[in-house]
């Protein structure tokens, strides 16, 4: 039940005029510049692989987000219907390890397109 008397004193009313200056107001959201979507622009281009005569592999010429080996790893050795282009695509400085000619071109395994993806730029 409610108490006949009240058990402290009022507060004051409030003051007709602020007692501080007020804050300022609230910034426009967001305060920091929204990121950007992922691009293709400013040197984080995907490209596609070019054949390097003296490697004997297909390579990256610049750098970029990724690059696509294209159709240059496309068959296996002189395997027939499936000729790959500057077989055998591996390194020409160091060991080699040539393509075999065995099997049917796109029925047994191969690797015929690679792509690289650069984690960050």
């Amino acid at each position: 039940p409610p108490t006949p008397v009240p058990t402290a004193p009022p507060t004051a009313p409030p003051t007709p005029v602020p007692t501080a200056p007020p804050t300022n107001p609230p910034t426009a959201q967001p305060t920091a510049p929204v990121t950007p979507a992922p691009t293709t622009g400013g040197g984080a281009v995907a490209q596609g692989a070019i054949f390097d005569s003296s490697y004997g592999v297909p390579k990256c010429a610049n750098m970029g987000s990724s690059c696509d080996s294209l159709a240059l790893l496309d068959g296996r050795g002189t395997i027939i219907n499936g000729n790959e282009p500057n077989h055998s695509n591996t390194n020409n400085i160091g060991n080699t390890c040539n393509d075999g000619n065995s099997g049917s071109y796109h029925s047994d395994e191969s690797i015929d397109q690679i792509t690289v993806t650069a984690g960050d730029i």
